[in-house]
């Protein structure tokens, strides 16, 4: 079996310096992935990625969610004042369902309009698999809460 070539993951530094450095220690320690994080926010990958190695900033309409999810001030983000990785959660992503939605409550029923579909209502649990279905296989998704 070939051996993989993959370098190992490297963490966040534990002293972060800069805003990406922040924004990348912050994610890790509330458990997200750079690809779960930008689902989250609505943005890519390589956004998140940019950010956290210092090549862009977030734009500002993606701050007050970065804000939101990370637990974190925009200035505690950018100026490292008043940033504090203790004062968060180990594991937040765990409290939140996939794409940023709340939690449903089991056995609740959501209306879902596939593309192009009529109304149908399913259980959270089949709206939830629909979702990730359709994300996985690149589709695009409106979510509607209210």
């Amino acid at each position: 079996m070939k051996q993989s070539t993959r370098p190992p993951r490297r963490r966040a530094p534990k002293n972060p310096q800069s805003p990406g450095q922040r924004i990348w220690a912050a994610r890790e320690r509330l458990g997200f992935t750079q690809r779960s994080l930008g689902l989250r926010l609505g943005v890519g990958q390589a956004a998140v990625s940019a950010w956290e190695k210092d090549v862009t900033q977030p734009r500002e309409s993606a701050w007050p969610l970065l804000v939101e999810v990370l637990g974190l001030s925009q200035h505690a983000l950018e100026t490292g004042e008043g940033y504090s990785l203790s004062a968060l959660p180990d594991r937040a992503c765990e409290t939140l369902t996939p794409y940023g939605l709340p939690p449903i409550p089991d056995g609740a029923e959501v209306l879902f309009v596939p593309s192009g579909g009529t109304v149908e209502a399913r259980t959270a649990q089949e709206a939830s698999r629909y979702l990730h279905e359709a994300v996985e296989a690149g589709r695009p998704v409106w979510v509607v809460v209210g």
